[in-house]
């Protein structure tokens, strides 16, 4: 196991947009190796997926200020590296996650923490030029909950050279400001087999809506194994309609989400599988998802009724 990124900090102060990506190659599809030469050095892309089972090869999560910012990263991404003697073609879509999230990688922490803090005092005070940016201290400990989320503050503290309980203070200062939530664990070394993806295209809208409680009750369900039913769920705008991330430890996993998901009126259901995951993580976890606003929606309108939740503070 390790920590992931804080639950809740993802990257709203720095206003990115998420996009997804599917490419799908013309010619001779490149090895993993070469896919990881030409994304790994590249800090706004969190996640990269090798598919079969679809018309897409591979699946990119990326974040980007701006539309523009992002034609010109698909744009340098196409000319780095392998991607350059490859014929391929770029789809993209937006995406809004509301369920679970993708832990954001060290790469990206460490460019944003150039990007907006003041290189010259480790020590410093005051923020530097956005009075909405984070302090180093406060980059200094997420930087390092985001490799491991037990790490004492009082280790913080001595590897950075801070005074005595200025770690603890930053952590509980950005809880207080909204600006993360709690530490989460992402658990790494789970046996899955794959991550089944499943594109829920949304054809009638009408219809969908009086099967929304239903879809909701999807996504929250418990299971069985050893991470929640779904490591990660949002609207996507091409094709409108939802995509689902589903851990698979059984091949009868699929299978059963694939029966579930077919009964939702007002959308029909594709599926592709993620066979390696080649840059970044999902986040593979048990939490109880009492805490969702899926679970606060549902008891809101009546369909479901209000049980204990897990106390992560004890």
């Amino acid at each position: 196991m390790a920590g992931s990124i804080i639950e809740g900090w993802g990257i709203s102060r720095a206003i990115y947009l998420k996009f997804l990506i599917f490419i799908k190659f013309l010619d001779r599809i490149p090895s993993i190796e070469e896919i990881k030469e030409t994304v790994g050095s590249e800090s706004r892309v969190q996640l990269v997926m090798k598919l079969t089972g679809s018309e897409y090869h591979l699946l990119l999560y990326v974040i980007a200020r701006t539309n523009q910012e992002l034609s010109f990263l698909c744009r340098d991404l196409r000319r780095k590296g392998k991607f350059y003697h490859h014929r391929s073609e770029w789809y993209i879509t937006t995406f809004f996650e509301y369920y679970n999230f993708v832990p954001l990688r060290d790469e990206l922490i460490e460019t944003l923490s150039e990007a907006t803090v003041k290189e010259e005092n480790l020590f410093e005070e005051k923020l530097s030029g956005n009075e909405k940016g984070l302090l180093k201290r406060e980059f200094a400990v997420l930087r390092e909950l985001n490799t491991n989320g037990i790490m004492n503050f009082t280790d913080i503290d001595k590897k950075y050279r801070f005074d005595e309980g200025r770690a603890q203070y930053s952590y509980h200062k950005m809880l207080e400001n909204g600006l993360l939530q709690r530490v989460t664990i992402t658990m790494r070394s789970l046996p899955v087999k794959y991550i089944g993806i499943i594109f829920l295209v949304i054809d009638d809208t009408n219809k969908f809506d009086e099967s929304r409680p239903d879809f909701l009750v999807n996504i929250i369900k418990e299971d069985t194994n050893l991470a929640n039913y779904y490591s990660l769920v949002g609207d996507i705008g091409t094709p409108y309609g939802v995509i689902l991330f589903r851990p698979v430890f059984d091949n009868k996993d699929l299978e059963a989400v694939s029966r579930e998901l077919s009964r939702i009126k007002g959308a029909s259901i594709k599926i592709a599988i993620a066979t390696d995951l080649i840059l970044g993580e999902l986040c593979l976890r048990k939490f109880d998802s009492g805490y969702s606003r899926q679970y606060e929606t549902l008891l809101k309108f009546g369909k479901l009724t209000e049980t204990s939740r897990v106390d992560y503070l004890r």
